[in-house]
């Protein structure tokens, strides 16, 4: 599944590959970030509509859902 996002005005691709159990941040056809589904701590939603909060053991993105 893929969903374009946006993350500080910049247009990206999230990947949720399934197959692989692997997360996927693209930033202009390169993958910039990969992340097993186990490093996942949690997905909250955001302050802002639209927004989401995915939680890693390490570090935290946030997000804005592009409709």
């Amino acid at each position: 599944m893929i969903f374009p996002v946006l993350e500080k005005n910049e247009l990206r691709m999230i990947e949720l590959n399934f197959v692989e159990d692997v997360l996927q941040d693209k930033y202009k056809d390169h993958v910039s970030r990969s992340y097993p589904f186990s490093a996942i701590r949690r997905v909250n939603k955001g302050l802002e509509p639209d927004e989401f909060v995915i939680e890693f053991s390490n570090s935290k993105f946030s997000f804005k859902s592009v409709v």
